[in-house]
């Protein structure tokens, strides 16, 4: 989940909302599977790594018989929330592919604004002491380099009808992590959701993180 950097995207997104990136690797090897020919897949040895499209077949090192040498599909999404053609606001998604990140992607109608905060650990308890934005955490805690450690995520969500409510309450107020959100009369019915999800990554001890 990026920090800083992420906040440098720019592809139309509404600037009261967040912008999430997720990339990780499948877990499994495909060194000597027929490889997708639009996907990105990342070449690893114990000494060297690469990014290479199917299209291009693995480099030569990996056609090694060696059995040190794996290779893993790579996936970088990046999650944003813009105005559809029809004027609503709408969940995107970029997916990168060979061509790489061209042609976002409308995932769901009506989501006004998303926005993230992130659980810290401060003492390796294994407890949330605060939840930080993205622009508060260091680059050492998104590294995993600091004592302090992201151990979940709340997602806040802001939803609102894609069709004229006449009914909708006017002017409607909802309280978001970075300040109030307030609506004027516009027909336009609205809801907040928010959950938190624990990471299952964190690394524990028998004292807690090791």
């Amino acid at each position: 989940m990026g920090g800083t950097n992420c906040r440098s995207f720019r592809n139309g997104e509404l600037s009261q909302s967040d912008l999430l990136q997720l990339k990780r690797l499948d877990g499994i090897n495909v060194k000597d599977q027929p490889l997708q020919p639009h996907e990105v897949y990342l070449g690893l040895s114990p000494d060297r790594s690469e990014f290479f499209v199917g299209s291009d077949g693995q480099p030569d090192w990996l056609e090694s018989a060696n059995h040190l040498h794996r290779v893993y599909r790579y996936h970088h999404r990046v999650y944003f929330v813009r105005q559809s053609p029809s004027g609503n606001p709408a969940l995107y998604m970029l997916a990168l592919n060979r061509a790489g990140m061209r042609r976002a992607q409308q995932l769901v109608e009506g989501v006004a604004a998303i926005e993230y905060r992130f659980g810290i650990d401060l003492d390796d308890d294994s407890a949330i002491d605060q939840y930080l934005s993205a622009d508060q955490i260091s680059a050492a805690v998104w590294d995993r380099s600091a004592a302090a450690q992201i151990i979940a995520v709340q997602i806040h969500l802001l939803l609102s009808s894609v069709s004229e409510d006449r009914s909708a309450p006017a002017p409607a107020r909802f309280l978001m992590p970075s300040g109030d959100r307030t609506f004027a009369s516009d027909g336009r019915r609205r809801n907040k959701l928010s959950t938190t999800v624990m990471l299952r990554n964190p690394i524990f001890g028998s004292g807690g993180r090791r």
